[in-house]
């Protein structure tokens, strides 16, 4: 359900390619940004579900990203995006799932700073989140790797086609630094789980769980290292006159460079004690992303505490006098039926003396307004 949103864009495209100009380059921008923004907030979890968590989220921004260049380079970043979102699906559930095989082992411990050295004792399930991870990472031959670089090619082609203005080089200058990112927390995430010694006592005692929680993986780990054939093909099935971009020598380079020192970065802090230095670090850039860039803090502080709960409040009151007020209408209209009511006997004597009766005040009337006039 976390990437609807991406299938929803991709299937009203033609409402952004038809509403105003910069609709689809608000779709890039946001997109592209989140890439970046989501990887740095993967790089300070220690909590191995949440570096996952964040890691989706920057993964959409790849998508959401291919969707919105297609403002210019045509309808072809549409099918970028959905083959980046399928291959997604099988590595992150790949990476999801091995995750969870680990919890298994370890009692539902998340923290990885109390994992290490699980590579020796848990083979298949850490040899399975390998695949993934790498895949997530963007190395050849996996399938990431064609997905994401055909994404942040076109992102360049995007800045050349739009006349090299300034503004559009922005989405790929955050996308080629998200491969970076991407490339750190992984390898960050898998080094402090797999390598090493073991930091805890159910970590030095962890084995692979059952079979029925290794055998799901299986395909998933083949699908994530061998969908990479299929590029072109899904490319065609979904736009038959998609046109595939490639990027100058020098900024295909420099991506490949960044995977390469953020996977080498990765590793050399997740090893060792190295990761001890980073969480107790000092410095203060590395806790505005600890704590998230003080979005949380921000929003319950000052939008929640001081305009959402009093807006409600001031609403809650509102609706608490609305509701007295209907239901003593009600009550009202209630007591008036009631005395109705009583009018309605069902015999026929009362209804014959009372439609009397009426007949009289009503020739009285007649008479004196007759004889008045």
């Amino acid at each position: 359900m976390v990437t609807a949103g991406v299938y929803l864009v991709a299937r009203v495209f033609p409402l952004f390619e038809f509403s105003a100009y910069y609709s689809l380059y608000v779709v890039a921008i946001i997109g592209a940004f989140t890439a970046i923004y989501s990887g740095t907030l993967a790089w300070v979890m220690n909590d191995i579900k949440r570096v996952l968590a964040y890691s989706t989220i920057s993964q959409i921004g790849y998508m959401m990203a291919a969707i919105g260049i297609a403002g210019i380079i045509g309808y072809s970043g549409v099918p970028f995006g959905i083959y980046q979102l399928v291959v997604h699906a099988f590595f992150k559930a790949l990476l999801f799932l091995s995750a969870g095989a680990i919890l298994i082992a370890l009692l539902d411990l998340r923290d990885i700073r109390k994992m290490g050295g699980l590579w020796r004792r848990m083979p298949w399930a850490v040899t399975l989140m390998f695949i993934g991870a790498i895949t997530l990472a963007g190395i050849p031959p996996t399938a990431a790797f064609f997905s994401k670089g055909e994404i942040v090619d076109a992102s360049w082609n995007y800045y050349v086609l739009s006349g090299y203005k300034i503004q559009d080089i922005f989405p790929w200058i955050f996308l080629a630094f998200g491969e970076f990112f991407t490339a750190f927390y992984t390898f960050r995430m898998f080094s402090m789980v797999a390598l090493g010694k073991s930091r805890s006592y159910l970590a030095e005692h962890a084995k692979d769980p059952p079979w029925w929680a290794i055998l799901p993986l299986i395909p998933l780990a083949i699908l994530a290292l061998i969908f990479g054939i299929f590029q072109g093909d899904f490319y065609s099935y979904i736009y038959p006159g998609y046109t595939s971009f490639t990027a100058p020598l020098a900024e295909e380079s420099l991506v490949y460079v960044l995977i390469a020192i953020g996977v080498l970065l990765g590793i050399y802090v997740g090893t060792g004690d190295r990761w001890k230095y980073l969480d107790r670090s000092r410095s203060r850039a590395y806790h505005v992303i600890k704590e998230k860039y003080y979005i949380d803090k921000l929003f319950t502080n000052l939008i929640a505490v001081r305009a959402i709960l009093p807006l409600s409040a001031s609403f809650s009151g509102f609706e608490a006098r609305y509701n007295t007020a209907n239901e003593k209408a009600g009550t009202g209209i209630s007591r008036f039926g009631s005395i109705l009511r009583k009018i309605q006997s069902g015999v026929v004597e009362n209804y014959f003396i009372l439609m009397i009766i009426v007949a009289a005040i009503v020739f009285l009337i007649v008479e004196i307004i007759g004889g008045a006039i």
